[in-house]
């Protein structure tokens, strides 16, 4: 019981092929390409726009899920219907895909500003229609944590102490590019 919705934004290295065959292989995975570039906060939204559950994940093109990584979130959501963000453990990684580095999250009931947001989470849409969404006015990246943050002032939230996700970090990611 789960969907897949990937926005393409522009590809040009195949990306949007190959979302239209995978997406032809199960109708549970649905392709979308934008009629024109809207950058990754313009596109998270979009792809946002196409979801039709009341879980929602998110991640982004460079990383990778470990197998159970929805599974697992799911079940934290079903475990704690009062949480409405959940956000877990995740590993580093460099350009070629070398794991260098685990990375735990800070429990929620320390400084909400040193939480932050790592670049796989789960919220409920719920949550998601109490905010401004995502903000598309960012220049380049960090609508996630902007998202975040408007989700964690209003609701309870959880971490998740497993390591699902392998985040793609190596100096030259896009959420160094915001300007003020």
């Amino acid at each position: 019981d789960w969907e897949l919705i990937i926005n393409d934004d522009g590809s040009t290295d195949g990306t949007w092929e190959l979302a239209q065959v995978l997406a032809s292989t199960d109708t549970r995975i649905k392709a979308f390409q934008n009629p024109k570039r809207l950058g990754i906060p313009g596109n998270r939204a979009a792809a946002f726009a196409h979801a039709t559950g009341e879980l929602i994940c998110h991640l982004d093109g460079d990383d990778e899920l470990y197998p159970y990584s929805v599974q697992i979130m799911v079940s934290e959501a079903l475990e704690h219907p009062d949480a409405a963000l959940f956000q877990s453990d995740n590993a580093w990684m460099d350009k070629g895909g070398v794991v260098y580095q685990y990375h735990a999250n800070k429990e929620p009931e320390e400084n909400l500003s040193h939480f932050g947001w790592r670049h796989f989470g789960m919220y409920r849409r719920s949550a998601y229609d109490t905010t401004a969404g995502y903000n598309t006015k960012l220049i380049s990246a960090c609508e996630d944590g902007d998202l975040f943050m408007q989700i964690a002032e209003k609701h309870p939230f959880r971490r998740v102490p497993y390591e699902l996700y392998k985040h793609r970090w190596h100096g030259g990611n896009a959420s160094g590019s915001n300007k003020k």
